[in-house]
């Protein structure tokens, strides 16, 4: 018994190291990868501002008292390095395939896919930072100028920059629920387990992962693999059920109580 005990408290051991390597490998990676992107790679060329267009901008805030709501999507994060959809450096240019809501509920090596390209991509999209625009946007909310913001983003940067009136029109990513019991963990909590659970699945595949273009929107990364049917998802702790980001994936519908939440803001403002 205390050879058995001994044999298996080394293999925990050497599974907790491997988990650590991993961790260390990958977050390496995305710093690198961040630095990177985060120097503009992301952000589209838009024209500069005129001191008049500026001044006009002014007077259209003071003007609103109060009552102005901001709309924002994914151009709003871009200089903070995370990557879009449409611009002519976003992910459909470069062939991403956004996972359908469908397809997650339904296909386990859907969601197989999706999990295991987290692995490079959650912890890029999570070192993002707030940019000028959210800050600002904070700021105006501060002063009285901002009722509030609804934007379609999953990246939760307008709550980081100090926002505190934010409709997540789509959800949030920084979040997994069950589908079966709606039990809730952190995602970063969660993205640990899943690269323990496939330490293994990672070393083998790790040397074909591909570099920083391939980061793409909403915490994915391209992956030059295309058999997941070994990657392991962990299941809810609660009851075993599927656990799914806290967002609306393509095809899925928005939550009754924010979109009629959304409504109103924009009705009042």
């Amino acid at each position: 018994r205390k050879c058995g005990c001994r044999r298996g408290q080394a293999q925990m051991a050497m599974g907790m190291t491997a988990a650590a390597a991993t961790a260390s490998a990958t977050t390496s990676a995305a710093s690198s990868i961040f630095a990177a992107a985060a120097s503009g790679r992301f952000a589209p060329r838009g024209a500069t501002l005129s001191a008049a267009e500026v001044d006009r901008l002014a007077a259209f805030v003071e003007g609103a008292k109060g009552r102005l709501v901001a709309l924002t999507g994914a151009g709003c994060s871009t200089e903070s390095g995370v990557p879009d959809y449409r611009s002519p450096q976003g992910s459909y240019a470069r062939g991403h395939k956004p996972m359908l809501h469908a397809q997650f509920v339904k296909e386990p090596t859907q969601r197989a896919r999706y999990w295991a390209r987290s692995v490079p991509g959650w912890r890029y999209f999570a070192m993002a930072a707030p940019n000028a625009t959210h800050r600002s946007l904070a700021e105006l909310e501060q002063a009285g100028h901002l009722a509030g913001i609804v934007t379609q983003n999953v990246d939760g940067l307008h709550t980081k920059a100090g926002s505190k009136n934010v409709i997540n029109l789509h959800g949030r990513n920084d979040e997994v629920v069950c589908l079966s019991c709606a039990s809730r963990r952190s995602r970063s909590e969660y993205q640990e387990e899943v690269e323990e659970s496939n330490t293994a699945w990672i070393a083998r595949h790790r040397p074909r992962w591909v570099a920083e273009e391939d980061v793409r929107a909403d915490g994915d990364a391209n992956l030059k693999v295309s058999d997941f049917r070994d990657f392991t998802v962990p299941p809810c702790h609660s009851c075993g059920g599927v656990m799914k980001p806290d967002v609306i994936f393509f095809g899925g519908s928005l939550q009754p109580e924010v979109r009629d939440a959304a409504r109103r803001t924009v009705e009042e403002a």
